[in-house]
Formats: C-alpha cells, sequence, structure tokens
C-alpha cells in the first residue's frame, strides 16, 4: 500500500501538537486518515502520557492496511464500527460495534462508559467535518503554514471567526471556540 503524506506545519507546530496529545484521555481519527497517513497517535516529542487511541471506521475498511501502527499494540486502541466483530485479538485494541450509522452521540456515550471524558479530534477532513456539522465541538486549533499545496484533501469547513491567533515559528495557529 502506497501511502503519501506530507507534514505541512513546522516542527514547532508539530511539537506543541504533542504537547496537547498529552492533556487529553483520547485522540480520535478517521479511517482516511489511518489509510493515507497511517498515524502513531502517540507521544513523542514531549514528555507525557499518549492517549488512547480512537479510531472511527464504520465497515472497518482499515483492516486492508494491517500494517498500520493502530494496530500495532503499544497503546490502548478503541475501534468503532458497524461492521460485525473481526476475530482478530490484538493487545490493546479494543473492537466496538453500534448501530448504524455511526452518530457522535452514541460514540461520545461509550467514550464516557470508559471514563474518557476528553479527546482531540486530529481528523480526518471528514471526521472533522461531521464533528463541526453536528455541533460536538467546543475548541478548534488550525495551523495555517506558508505553504501551498496544488492537491490533497482539502482542509474542513469551520463556519466560525477565529477568536485570536499566535505566530508559532512560520505558521500562525488559530483558536476558534464554538458559542
Amino acid at each position: 500500500h502506497e501511502r503519501k503524506s506530507v507534514a505541512i506545519s513546522g516542527i514547532n507546530s508539530r511539537t506543541l501538537s504533542h504537547q496537547w496529545r498529552t492533556e487529553e484521555m483520547g485522540i480520535v481519527v478517521g479511517r482516511g486518515t489511518v489509510e493515507k497517513d497511517n498515524p502513531q497517535l502517540n507521544v513523542r516529542w514531549v514528555e507525557g502520557d499518549a492517549p488512547i487511541r480512537i479510531v472511527i471506521d464504520p465497515h472497518l475498511k482499515s483492516l486492508h492496511f494491517s500494517d498500520s501502527h493502530v494496530f500495532d499494540g503499544s497503546q490502548p486502541t478503541l475501534f468503532f464500527h458497524t461492521n460485525q466483530s473481526p476475530h482478530l485479538s490484538i493487545h490493546q485494541l479494543e473492537w466496538i460495534q453500534l448501530e448504524a450509522p455511526l452518530n457522535w452521540e452514541s460514540i461520545f456515550q461509550v467514550l464516557y462508559r470508559h471514563n474518557i471524558t476528553s479527546i482531540l479530534v486530529e481528523g480526518g477532513a471528514m471526521t472533522l467535518q461531521s464533528l463541526i456539522q453536528a455541533q460536538w465541538w467546543d475548541e478548534a486549533r488550525v495551523f495555517v503554514a506558508p505553504i501551498y499545496l496544488h492537491e490533497g484533501i482539502a482542509a474542513p469547513l469551520l463556519n466560525a471567526s477565529p477568536h485570536h491567533s499566535e505566530s508559532i515559528a512560520q505558521d500562525t495557529l488559530f483558536f476558534y471556540y464554538r458559542k
């Protein structure tokens, strides 16, 4: 499987995002991010505890990418889906089957039962957009880098104005709060 991921933000911004990971109980990505970016979803660049990995994959399509880091058993991982749970046992990975279609309310109910009361949603665009549309967000932190990509996946649309911004080396970090 060929994966092509491009780091857009600078090292200072990526280090800050690892710091944020230590401050939350869970970190969420969707299936597309697993397939395209193969994220580790851990803490490598700062001191602190890694959050529980949470993957949203309704039809378990990321199983076709079984070499992905989310299947490495290195840290607790919750996999939300609507299919029958696979007969695949992986250390520290829990399959969580929910009724179709998956929705944020049912996911958050399960996370609450797992005592996960704060999450950082890192992507991808479809996962973020569905969360924004459902109004299930409190704060958004958006890095803007001084580069232009001619192709790729468009960022989600956030119909809000930034509350404030700050410079992080060459990047700009915008803070949004839901009213």
